[in-house]
């Protein structure tokens, strides 16, 4: 009796290692895929996450969202034009967790906002040195000291100049481990509110 428990007893730890191993691997392949801050790394999901941001095309559906090219950005700068500007793509999860939000304030403050996809359905991202138009829209933020449009990031533009931006959603989120909590909401509704109504 006594041998027939040890050997239970070997045979279940042995599978509980196999499982702590197994789930140790798993949980640092992520982790390693979502170092650095924003979606200027890989941003693809795995299909049981996809769900997650069927949100994205609904909310960018909406008609306070206007989409438009890097080419329409840089008439509407020349046009010396007052507007809202937001850099996204959509399986970027900082840009799928800022959006809600993003969302109940420019609704709220009756705005409207014009929105850059970088990145298309197939992976194929524009931010690229090939890319004159994104080198042109990249010049736009040249007093903020950025080398990369990273996304999400929203801007305002006043008379065809870059006033305020917002990268990110709020320091020390990481959006492929969680969604943001109250405070973290409440903290990024302000930093959309700066970059709205900010000096």
């Amino acid at each position: 009796m006594k041998k027939a428990f040890f050997l239970i007893s070997i045979l279940l730890s042995v599978c509980i290692l196999f499982f702590i191993i197994r789930f140790s691997f798993f949980r640092s392949t992520n982790i390693k895929e979502s170092e650095g801050k924003n979606c200027d790394t890989s941003c693809d999901v795995s299909t049981t996450q996809k769900n997650i941001y069927n949100n994205y095309d609904e909310i960018i559906s909406k008609p306070h969202f206007i989409e438009i090219t890097y080419q329409n950005v840089l008439e509407k700068v020349s046009k010396k034009e007052d507007f809202l500007l937001f850099y996204t793509f959509k399986t970027c999860p900082w840009c799928v967790q800022i959006l809600p939000t993003l969302d109940e304030v420019v609704f709220e403050e009756k705005k409207e906002v014009y929105y850059v996809i970088v990145r298309d359905d197939n992976g194929v991202d524009s931010r690229n040195s090939d890319n004159q138009l994104y080198l042109d829209n990249l010049k736009l933020f040249h007093n903020f000291n950025i080398e990369k449009i990273t996304v999400p990031a929203f801007a305002r533009i006043e008379k065809g100049e870059v006033k305020k931006v917002h990268f990110d959603t709020v320091e020390g989120h990481n959006a492929k481990e969680r969604y943001m909590n109250e405070t973290e909401i409440k903290k990024l509704k302000e930093h959309i509110l700066e970059v709205i109504y900010g000096k």
